[in-house]
């Protein structure tokens, strides 16, 4: 895994405004810090990136699994659904999957342990398919039950965000870059030499702080970018911040019913966004 600390110990190619950015945060009064992900979070500093010095992403396909698919102990298998996990009792045996378009299920047996890593999604819907959740739910839908668990499957939380734009008054922003007569350069300066705009991710600063004193930790987090981005509504659709999702499929390769119940976030937010165009 490859992590680059932006532009902490390189000033090569970096936007001034980057700089700007942490420096407006010390002078409103909040303490500099090297290091958002290290021992002093609480700041304005340079961001990590899973960006290799050379310029490429460091996926997790990248970063771990092409480093050890030769091993003889790792068998990776591709186009492959997971359907539900194994138990002798209340502990974990083995795996059952579907790969392909075949219906026949393919069952494996762990020596050890068996690992769910399928996202905030599709982990609680394998757990459920295996009859580890909500009882009511699992009868609902006639999954015997192996450990009942409420809280598997419920009050999904995200961010909730909002974003100010600022005019830039010196022409410095990241904005001619998104002309298509100035991509081909970008492209061909990261592709051959991976260095320049397109060797980074544009999220090289940013902060945390607390929104009150007698928070222990930061609890707000800031994101900058050097350009300014059209949130009006013609091109994104809103997304509401928090959603509480029912997991009620028992079938592997069936997408999931989602039961958004905070909709009226989405509404002020679609609100907030008309009443700003018509005073424009």
């Amino acid at each position: 895994m490859s992590v680059t600390t932006s532009y902490k110990n390189s000033k090569i190619g970096r936007n001034v405004l980057f700089d700007a950015m942490v420096e407006a945060g010390v002078q409103a009064g909040y303490p500099r810090t090297d290091d958002l992900n290290g021992y002093q979070q609480e700041g304005f500093g340079p961001m990590d990136r899973t960006v290799t010095p050379k310029g490429r992403r460091s996926s997790t396909a990248r970063g771990y699994l092409d480093m050890a698919k030769h091993r003889p102990s790792l068998t990776i298998k591709t186009h492959a659904v997971t359907d539900k996990v194994l138990f002798s009792g209340k502990r974990a045996i083995g795996v059952q999957y579907l790969q392909g378009n075949d219906k026949n299920p393919i069952t494996v047996h762990a020596n050890r342990e068996v690992i769910i890593s399928s996202g905030v999604i599709a982990s609680p819907q394998i757990l459920q398919r295996s009859g580890v959740g909500p009882k009511a739910l699992l009868d609902e839908f006639g999954i015997g039950v192996v450990q009942d668990l409420p809280g598997v499957g419920e009050n999904l939380q995200d961010h909730l965000e909002m974003y100010l734009q600022y005019e830039c008054k010196r022409p410095v922003s990241l904005y001619p870059a998104l002309k298509w007569y100035n991509q081909p350069t970008i492209g061909a300066e990261w592709l051959f030499m991976g260095t320049g705009i397109g060797a980074s991710n544009q999220f090289e600063a940013g902060g945390f702080i607390r929104s009150r004193p007698e928070f222990e930790w930061p609890n707000i987090q800031y994101h900058f970018l050097p350009v300014a981005l059209n949130y009006n509504g013609t091109k994104m659709a809103p997304t509401p911040s928090m959603s509480l999702m029912r997991l009620c499929v028992i079938t592997p390769k069936l997408p999931i019913t989602l039961l958004v119940v905070a909709r009226w976030v989405m509404m002020r937010w679609r609100w907030l966004m008309d009443k700003v165009a018509s005073k424009a």
